[in-house]
């Protein structure tokens, strides 16, 4: 298959690694295509009355 403009991926995380960079996601298509995400993480900041 063919990627082309109007091609809609199915990415699919096929591993995921820490690195000095943070957390990384490598992503395949059935297409062949293939990407990486830096994963981000979500922390609760909690603010003191005074």
């Amino acid at each position: 298959m063919t990627a082309t403009r109007d091609h809609e991926h199915h990415w699919q995380t096929a591993s995921e690694h820490t690195t000095s960079q943070g957390r990384l996601a490598y992503q395949s298509c059935p297409c062949g295509r293939w990407r990486i995400l830096r994963l981000h993480t979500l922390s609760t900041v909690v603010a003191g009355a005074r």
